[in-house]
């Protein structure tokens, strides 16, 4: 069993409610214990975003562009409820507030995730487990 260090309203919709498959949070567990491990020293994973409904992806589209277009958001993102709450966007940082490196959380990550992304510019990285990976 690994111990839980995430609060259920990180995960919450902007409309309030919260879905997310159990998966996601061992691979962040695991994820944080092998960033702890490998960097010795206090790392904490910051959740930037999680399910989302489809009225705020839309919003997000709109504003950050969609994946055709040249932008950063898919109108089948992982992130829809009706993938089952399977995708997260996060960073890690150090006991000071400083930002582990993206790619090093990345790395990690993939140990972990089925499918990781590393290429936003604002630095977060996103996990989904899209084959519901089963973990120890």
């Amino acid at each position: 069993m690994v111990p839980g260090n995430f609060y259920l309203h990180e995960f919450e919709m902007k409309e309030g409610t919260v879905m997310i498959h159990p998966s996601v949070l061992i691979s962040l567990e695991m994820l944080r214990y092998d960033l702890n491990a490998e960097i010795k020293r206090g790392i904490k994973i910051i959740i930037t975003g999680s399910t989302r409904s489809e009225a705020t992806n839309n919003a997000l589209g709109e504003k950050q562009g969609w994946i055709e277009e040249g932008g950063t958001v898919s109108r089948v993102s992982r992130h829809l409820p009706k993938y089952g709450g399977i995708a997260v966007d996060f960073y890690a940082v150090y006991a000071n507030g400083k930002r582990v490196a993206q790619k090093t959380v990345a790395k990690i990550a993939r140990k972990y995730f089925d499918y990781v992304n590393d290429k936003y510019s604002d630095g977060h990285v996103h996990g989904d487990n899209r084959n519901h990976r089963k973990h120890i």
